[in-house]
């Protein structure tokens, strides 16, 4: 104290800092692809680390597993479908947030077009090739062959023009 003399005086004392709330901070997930290798990590904030990760409802695409002291959706999806989940992070010191999720695995892209009318030389012509599958908005383009002499395709799908010879095209 301040008298001069030295006077002390010990106390033990204790202060605990709580952590911040546990929260998973992944809202959304990407679109995987059949037969293409996934990989995403869940991220939360705040509790006590270390975390472990579950799925509580629903289930993950079949291929797909998630670590769970990762938190990393990961493997290969085998099916197409969309998969609704709730994951649940857990800290060390048993705090709990929940996440409902959910991943979709289109089915494989397919042009659906298997034939196309024919035309005419010096008359319009106007056909969409279809597709079904994978993920819109879909871009074409020619892959191989060539269209016939005064036809083109968009980028949307459409073969249009004006034919200026006759005779067969494949592509």
């Amino acid at each position: 104290d301040s008298q001069g003399t030295p006077d002390t005086d010990d106390q033990a004392l204790s202060l605990t800092i709580t952590p911040t709330t546990l929260t998973i901070t992944t809202t959304s997930v990407p679109n995987g692809q059949i037969n293409v290798a996934y990989s995403q990590t869940l991220a939360a904030t705040g509790g006590t680390t270390p975390y472990t990760w579950s799925i509580v409802t629903g289930s993950l695409p079949a291929g797909l597993s998630l670590g769970s002291s990762t938190g990393t959706i990961s493997g290969t999806p085998t099916t197409a479908g969309t998969s609704n989940f709730t994951a649940r992070v857990t800290d060390n010191v048993s705090a709990t947030d929940t996440q409902a999720l959910s991943i979709v695995i289109p089915p494989d892209l397919s042009v659906t077009t298997s034939s196309l009318p024919g035309g005419t030389v010096g008359t319009a012509y106007s056909q969409t090739v279809v597709a079904s599958g994978g993920v819109t908005p879909y871009s074409w383009s020619l892959n191989a062959g060539a269209l016939p002499a005064g036809l083109s395709l968009s980028s949307g799908g459409v073969i249009s023009g004006t034919p200026t010879a006759y005779g067969t095209s494949n592509f």
